[in-house]
This record gives C-alpha cells, sequence and structure tokens, in this order.
C-alpha cells in the first residue's frame, strides 16, 4: 500500500511559481504531477547535502512547460512542503510553445 501525504505550497514557492507562469493552469496540472511523487515517494528524490531539502527535477513536457527544479522538505510522514522552484534553463521549450493549451 502507498502512503499518500499531503503538501503545501510555501509562500516563496507560491511567489516563484506566479513568476514563472502568472496564469498557469497547465503549470498547475505539472505541480500537481510531481506533487504526487513528493507525496507517495519523498525518499527517491535525493537530499541536497548538509540541508532538509529534496530535489526533484522535471523535463519539459505537458503544454510546452519547461524543466523545473523544486526543492522540498520531508516535514513528517504526513506532510510535505514546497519550497522553491526554478526554471532549468538548458531545458527550455521554443518559446512560442510555453505553456500552450
Amino acid at each position: 500500500m502507498v502512503m499518500h501525504a499531503s503538501y503545501t505550497e510555501s509562500e516563496r514557492f507560491a511567489r516563484e511559481k506566479a513568476v514563472i507562469q502568472p496564469d498557469g493552469r497547465r503549470f498547475d496540472e505539472v505541480i500537481d504531477s510531481f506533487g504526487w511523487d513528493v507525496s507517495t515517494h519523498a525518499a527517491r528524490f535525493p537530499q541536497v547535502d548538509g540541508t532538509p531539502f529534496r530535489v526533484i527535477r522535471t523535463r519539459p513536457g505537458l503544454g510546452g512547460c519547461p524543466g523545473l527544479r523544486v526543492l522540498f522538505t520531508v516535514d513528517n510522514d504526513d506532510h510535505r512542503t514546497l519550497h522553491s522552484v526554478e526554471v532549468l534553463e538548458d531545458q527550455m521549450p521554443d518559446p512560442e510553445t510555453l505553456f500552450r493549451d
């Protein structure tokens, strides 16, 4: 049985997400997809040495979303927090297709 923890976005994460894509329904779908992985399989993602943060990297994909790097913490068995999100510049899609519906 897979345990499913909840996750929340920190204020910083929300600000960074808004800068990347202010009205991003597609972006929210991407967040939800890796949010599931963070909620169910957090231990699979590498921990940043000397910090409580784990990192997940995504590839460009859904709706032209760029590759992302997300830092999150495992707060306890039942909760995770998404702390930071940034675009991986070397994984940018064609700007004409960025977040296209």
